[in-house]
């Protein structure tokens, strides 16, 4: 090797480098760098999360066994929530995105997959920011609460989310067109045998964001801030919590302050309202830009608020959903914005709040709160063969996208319960016993199961003969719903 060719290949290295944090995970191809564009970046290494990543299955399972080990799951989320959120060194129309931000959404991927673009989600350059979808999660519409009558509040827009895949994943899926029905009828099963598509990476994380609109016509966004679980059991969707915080758009708010809920009633006190108030900048926010804000109005129609999106309209971070293919169940990790982050309501705890990786989360990111769900019950039980006979379940859910979700009537059926007959509301519900319900029955990707927390045998015939199962991820499944709505 001659010295220019070696100079170039070291420049080469130290781009790499710096789109992916030197990262010990593999990847797909790397695209080169354009101005106004975005590289999917890696999972950062330890140096940036503080965790092995991807951990060892025997040892994640380890941690299920004996003994919950709760210090280390906890730990563990937080080191995957760090590298999440952790800055990617890329601007995109000059702000700084963090390494969430620069991964593909499941939209683009369809699109390529649909195209005929098998490898497109192995070298991706986007163009753009995810768009922003109201959520799909078993018809659970976003709340157009217009508050009126009330200055200096603004109009708020709803919550909105952006289903996106790390590249291993995006990889993946394009390379096995699993967006696609014809795709996924080669894993279609005989009526009396259970189908499945090829399991995802190991390094595999796949996440739902879910964002917060507001529009900045004056200084102060109110937004919905969960408290708790109600104390009996029901549907508590975030227009029925009457729990507030205010984020003040010019940051003029003390560093540190811990604002107080206040209740809608409240919010005409001067006195009360400063108490509520918190600066924008403790939350992960971007500002709409025209494109975006002319995708959503077009896209959404009367039901997510047509013509009422403009550039500037500002989407806050409120909670995100995070799995990682480590163990074959996945992992699941969920996380939420919270007034009080060392004290943070149920489904998370102070314990949780206390337990951090070796990374200090800095910021923003520190102002969220995490709950997980590594196990459906314990103790542990095999992938198929197991009970719910003296077994404790693990409730584990967002308060912003489960809290509202039960038996009524807009959502599907709810799985017989064998943990607990009683359990069917979302805040009795666990990310891992929802997801292995997702699947495909060939001609009808409308068909959605909802079970809360229990034991679900992943060779149960009951439940899946004449299915194929989607390897836990809706997310599959959501894009066949939205081709079939668009069909229409």
């Amino acid at each position: 090797m001659n010295i220019k060719t070696f100079f170039l290949s070291g420049i080469l290295f130290l781009l790499i480098c710096f789109f992916s944090f030197c990262s010990d995970s593999p990847k797909g191809g790397t695209p080169v760098v354009v101005a106004d564009t975005i590289v999917p970046a890696a999972f950062p290494g330890r140096n940036v999360t503080g965790i092995k990543f991807p951990e060892d299955t025997a040892t994640i399972l380890g941690w299920m066994t004996n003994q919950y080990d709760t210090a280390s799951i906890y730990n563990h989320a937080w080191g995957i929530w760090a590298g999440l959120t952790a800055q990617s060194g890329q601007t995109f129309q000059g702000d700084s995105i963090r390494i969430f931000e620069t991964w593909p959404g499941i939209q683009e991927l369809q699109e390529m997959v649909q195209s005929g673009n098998t490898q497109g989600g192995c070298a991706i350059l986007k163009t753009e920011r995810n768009r922003l979808e109201i959520p799909n999660q078993f018809g659970h519409a976003a709340k157009m609460n217009q508050i009126n009558n009330i200055n200096p509040i603004d109009n708020n827009l709803g919550f909105f989310v952006s289903v996106s895949y790390d590249p291993i994943a995006a990889c993946f899926a394009t390379s096995t067109s699993i967006f696609s029905e014809t795709a996924l009828a080669k894993y279609v099963p005989a009526s009396d045998k259970i189908g499945s598509i090829p399991s995802f990476p190991n390094t595999a994380i796949t996440l739902k964001p879910v964002y917060y609109l507001a529009k900045v016509a004056d200084n102060l966004i109110q937004v919905p801030a969960w408290a708790g679980p109600p104390a009996v059991a029901q549907d508590d969707p975030t227009n029925d919590w009457n729990s507030f915080i205010f984020a003040d758009v010019t940051n003029s708010q003390p560093s540190g302050k811990v604002p107080l809920r206040i209740t809608q009633n409240g919010i005409s006190n001067r006195d009360s309202l400063k108490l509520a108030t918190i600066n924008l900048n403790d939350f992960i926010y971007f500002d709409l830009d025209s494109s975006m804000a002319a995708y959503m109005s077009s896209e959404q129609g009367s039901q997510g608020g047509a013509n009422q999106f403009a550039k500037g309209d500002i989407a806050i971070l409120i909670a995100m959903h995070v799995a990682t293919k480590e163990i074959s169940n996945w992992t699941w990790q969920t996380f939420f914005w919270t007034p009080d982050p060392a004290n943070p309501p149920f489904p998370s705890s102070m314990y949780a709040a206390r337990i951090r990786s070796t990374v200090t989360l800095k910021g923003a990111a520190a102002h969220y709160a995490v709950a997980t769900a590594y196990a459906m019950v314990l103790p542990l039980q095999p992938i198929s063969g197991g009970t719910n006979t003296r077994v404790n379940g693990i409730f584990g859910y967002n308060p912003y996208l489960e809290a509202g979700l039960g038996q009524i009537s807009n959502n599907p059926p709810n799985i017989t319960n064998a943990l607990n007959s009683t359990y069917k509301w979302g805040i009795q519900s666990n990310c891992m016993s929802c997801h292995a319900l997702a699947t495909y029955i060939p001609g009808n990707p409308n068909e959605v199961r909802y079970t809360a927390n229990q034991y679900i045998d992943l060779g149960d015939p009951a439940l899946y003969n004449g299915f194929v199962k989607l390897d836990f991820a809706w997310s599959i499944q959501a894009t066949l719903i939205n081709d079939l709505k668009k069909s229409k």
